[in-house]
């Protein structure tokens, strides 16, 4: 099976977790303009090196 290209991975990985990391990271926070804030920083960081994502095993982890 042909590894998928890292930008597919990445939507992939935001449309199954962003919801389980929101309402996680709120309740870390408390805030729910705080942990947008953190979702949209993470994803950023993955979309400048997007070759990344390929080698995570355990996305919830990472």
């Amino acid at each position: 099976m042909p590894k998928k290209k890292p930008l597919v991975l990445i939507e992939e990985i935001y449309n199954e977790h962003y919801v389980y990391l929101r309402n996680f990271l709120i309740g870390l926070t408390k805030s729910d303009l705080i942990a947008d804030d953190i979702i949209q920083e993470l994803f950023t960081k993955i979309l400048i090196s997007p070759s990344s994502v390929t080698e995570v095993k355990y996305i919830r982890s990472w």
